[in-house]
Parts: C-alpha cells; sequence; structure tokens
C-alpha cells in the first residue's frame, strides 16, 4: 500500500486509504525530521539533536532506536519479521525514509509554489493563480501541530512564512485578474493578522481602491504609518506610500509590481544620501532577476549608521526572504576580527547543524554551508567586514537568497555588488575639526602633514609618538569622525567625504 504523509496540520500517515496513528509526539518528531530531509540519510547524532536539541536525556539514542523501529511497523505491517525495510532503511548509525515526491505534502506545496513562480515569470497569471490556490489548500492548521523538538521549531516557522508568501502571491494574482471583490473578506482577515507587513497593507489598499471604498485604502495607510512608527520607528516603505500617492491625487491605487533593476556603481556611483541608500537596498535586495544573488555593500564612517540600516530594510523585505536572516558581527575593525572558519561554524549552527557536526576545515564548513542554503531565501547580514578576503566565503551562492555587507572603508568593493556610501556626519570636513578635542585635532594634523597616501598603525605611531595601542585608539576615534577612512585592517588615510567618491566606490 501506498503511503502517504501530512506534515501541514495535524501529523497524518495513511496507507492507501486508510490512516494509521503516527504514534506518540517525538515519534512524530523523528518522522518529520526523515520526511523533511528529501531521502537523504539522518546521523543518529542529528536525530537525537532534532527531537531533543540540548535536552536530550541519556537514553536519546536508544529512543531513536525503538521509534524507528516502531515506524517501520507502522509503514510496512505486511513485511516479514527479518525481511529488509524498503522504505525506512538503516545507513550506518542512521537512518534514511524514502517516499515518492507525492506521498508528502510539504513537498507538493513546495513544488506548486515553483510552477508558480514559472507561471508568473512568464506572465500566465491565470495558471499562477490556479497553482497557489492548490498550494494554499493543502494546509490545515499550523504545521505539524504539537510536535516537540528544535527541528519541528525551525521548519514550523520556515513553512508559516513561506505559506504567508504564497498567500500574499495569491492575492496579488487574484486582484490583477480582476478578483477584488472575491478575495476582500479573506485577504481583511489576514491583514488584519499582519498589521506590519507593508506589502500585506498594499495588497489591501489595492482591493479596496478596486472596490470602490477609496477612503477605507487611505484609512489602511494611516493605521499602518502610526503602528509602523510606534512599534518600529520607521516610516512606511516606498511600495506603500506609492500606492498611497495614487489614492491622494483622485488616481488608482498603483500596482505594487517588481521593483526598479538597481543602479550599476559604474553608472555614476551609489546614492550617498540616506534616503536614497534605502531605497536602492531596498531595490537591490528584491530584485526580481532570481537567476542571481543580489549583494548590496554599504560603507561609512563608525557611527554613520550602516547597521541600523540594514537592520531596517531587513524588516522590510523580510516577506521576499520566508526562510529567515542569519546576521553576524565580522569585528573586521577591531583586533578580534573573526576568521573566515569560525564565522562560518557560527553560521552553520545558526542553519540548525549540531556543533558536533561542523567540519573541521573552513573549506569543508563553506561548502556545507553553502549546500544548506541551496532552495532557501535567506538574507545574511554580514556585518563590519574587514575585505573581500574575509567576506568571499561567506556569500550565498543559491539565487533566492541575498548579502549585505557593511564595512567601514569607501574602499571596500565587491565586484558584481550595488555599492552604498553613507554620508559622514554633517558640515564639512573643517567644522568636524573646530568640534575635536585639541588632543585630536593637533594628531590629525600631524597625519595629514606626512603627505602619506595611507597610514600603517606602525606609522601612524611614528608620527604621533605613541606606542602601537594608543596610535589606534586615536586612528579609531579620527574614523569616527568622519575624518580618517579605514581601507583596510589597521590601515589609515585622510577622508574627504565632502569629494566626490570615486567611480565605483
Amino acid at each position: 500500500m501506498k503511503p502517504g504523509f501530512r506534515l501541514l496540520g495535524a501529523t497524518g500517515v495513511r496507507l492507501g486509504d486508510q490512516p494509521v496513528r503516527p504514534g506518540p509526539p517525538q515519534q512524530q518528531a523523528l518522522l518529520a525530521v526523515l520526511l523533511l530531509r528529501g531521502g537523504r540519510t539522518v546521523t543518529a547524532r542529528e536525530l537525537v539533536a532534532g527531537v531533543w536539541g540540548q535536552d536530550a536525556p541519556a537514553r536519546a539514542l536508544r529512543s531513536v532506536r525503538t521509534y524507528a523501529w516502531a515506524l517501520r511497523a507502522l509503514l510496512e505491517p505486511d513485511r516479514a519479521p527479518r525481511e529488509p525495510s524498503t522504505l525506512l532503511r538503516s545507513d550506518g548509525d542512521g537512518y534514511a525514509l524514502r517516499v515518492p515526491d507525492d506521498a508528502l505534502d510539504v513537498t507538493v506545496f513546495e513544488r506548486l509554489l515553483g510552477v508558480a513562480r514559472e507561471a508568473r515569470a512568464h506572465g500566465d497569471l491565470a495558471s499562477a493563480h490556479r497553482s497557489l490556490g492548490e498550494a494554499l489548500a493543502l494546509w490545515g492548521g499550523e504545521p505539524f501541530t504539537g510536535v516537540p523538538g528544535p527541528h519541528a521549531e525551525r521548519e514550523r516557522t520556515r513553512l508559516v512564512r513561506l505559506r504567508l508568501e504564497a498567500q500574499e502571491q495569491y492575492f496579488d494574482c487574484a486582484l490583477d485578474l480582476g478578483m477584488h471583490g472575491r478575495v476582500l473578506p479573506e485577504l481583511s482577515a489576514l491583514a488584519r493578522e499582519h498589521p506590519l507587513d507593508e506589502h500585506l497593507q498594499g495588497l489591501l489598499m489595492r482591493a479596496l481602491d478596486s472596490c470602490g471604498r477609496q477612503a477605507e485604502a487611505l484609512k489602511v495607510y494611516g493605521d499602518t504609518r502610526r503602528l509602523l512608527a510606534a512599534e518600529l520607528g520607521v516610516p512606511p516603505g516606498r511600495e506603500l506610500t506609492r500606492i498611497r500617492d495614487g489614492l491622494a491625487t483622485g488616481g488608482r491605487a498603483a500596482r505594487s509590481g517588481p521593483p526598479a533593476t538597481p543602479r550599476s556603481p559604474a553608472a555614476g556611483g551609489g546614492p550617498t544620501g540616506r534616503e536614497g541608500a534605502t531605497v536602492e537596498l531596498e531595490r537591490t535586495l528584491t530584485d526580481p532577476r532570481r537567476h542571481r544573488v543580489p549583494v548590496a555593500v554599504i560603507t561609512g564612517a563608525g557611527g554613520t549608521g550602516k547597521t541600523t540600516l540594514a537592520t531596517r530594510v531587513a524588516h522590510r523585505v523580510a516577506a521576499d526572504f520566508p526562510d529567515g536572516r542569519l546576521s553576524v558581527d565580522l569585528r573586521g575593525s577591531h583586533p578580534t576580527r573573526l576568521p573566515e572558519g569560525d564565522v562560518l561554524a557560527r553560521l552553520l549552527r545558526s542553519l540548525g547543524v549540531p556543533p558536533e557536526d561542523v567540519p573541521a576545515e573552513t573549506e569543508q564548513r563553506a561548502a556545507l554551508y553553502r549546500s544548506m542554503l541551496g532552495g532557501r531565501r535567506i538574507l545574511i547580514i554580514l556585518d563590519d567586514a574587514a575585505d573581500a578576503a574575509q567576506v568571499a566565503p561567506l556569500l550565498p551562492g543559491s539565487p533566492g537568497c541575498a548579502a549585505v555587507v557593511t564595512a567601514r572603508s569607501r574602499a571596500f568593493v565587491l565586484p558584481g555588488a550595488t555599492q552604498l556610501a553613507l554620508p559622514a556626519r554633517p558640515g564639512p570636513a573643517t567644522d568636524r575639526r573646530r568640534q575635536l578635542p585639541p588632543r585630536l585635532a593637533l594628531a590629525l594634523d600631524s597625519l595629514a602633514g606626512s603627505g602619506a597616501p595611507t597610514l600603517p598603525i606602525e606609522l601612524v605611531g611614528r608620527l604621533l609618538g605613541t606606542d602601537r595601542e594608543e596610535a589606534e585608539h586615536i586612528a579609531e576615534s579620527l574614523v569616527d569622525a568622519g575624518l580618517l577612512d579605514s581601507p583596510g585592517y589597521r590601515m589609515y588615510r585622510i577622508a574627504c567625504p565632502d569629494a566626490p567618491s570615486p567611480e565605483g566606490s
């Protein structure tokens, strides 16, 4: 009898047309780990980590064997006692559960989302809407309801985000197909559940406008604007504002279509204003050309708000990355810069790899990291990078993922990335020099008077007549003031924030 599995709701198992009980919650957790691995082998250690995490009891490994035995009996009730299992196979100390792709509702759900994406890319909105409807009809509630364990919690979060993205795409297609009246009640209910989701509120505004309820659409904008200010301290993004502007001028609500193609740095440099940088970063990360990996580099002196900008925009584009966000401080401007291998280990643990399963070699860690990003849509924020060599093994290679890198130096350039330079503190450099403490002002004069194009920390110390530690403290204070630039680790040069940025920076 062909088995069937349901995880998009309460865990369900069927043999042919007959439902069977999936067993106790921890056995269901084990089943979920095996099913969601797509037929690949899961080691016993991974199963223990997925079902119990850090709270695994001493008998956890024995329980894994017991649950595996019970699942074999459940899935193949007619199998002879010593006959090998054709579904749940032993492999080393682990197990692999191999079932047809159409036997698991999660696999079917994700396949239908892929079909819908392809249809939308070719302009076939009716087919996309139909596929999205079929995908959403598979849901019966919270994924694997009541199933315990870290693996279930991570996958539950991922799938719920994926469902919300599918719902938004479903409504987007429906509005473009003129179904606004039919979907308005369901869309209104979903928008109430997610009041901070700007894309969802924009869809609701479009639906209300199409139904001739412009005043209500404008009220949605006002309510959302106040809530964003109170909860997050940010104004509405460009999409919601564009829709509001269309209504406020007596026109129709603008369609929330794909964002504009990001501007190439080589075509005149990236924007330097904060509002321009915000818009450009959002455009880059939501680039519809999913065959590439969008990467943005934000540069600026210490205290200019690089991390704040990255975090703020990451929240706005969260719906484009339903599998979540990874953030890591690379400490590139500190003496304790993190080695690439250590950063990869942190990222792998964030992706659910148990510490004992993290490979020893950096190259192996990088390969595992990129393989785990495959097929996912994750935004990665690499904060305070020292140089391109530190960042290179940390960039995703899978279409659908994206990365934001922050660095102090305007000389920090990644090929193919969108470069965004945040301005230094207001006022010309001469004004900022009058605001320095006298000791720092004299130090700046000494460094500028040397005429050296670059200032290694050793030269800084000699010019200032001080030891290396004090020289670094003075230099970093001048970097924070926007009067020195740091193009590399413990390398400095006189900054010219009022001059145009060189091409590509």
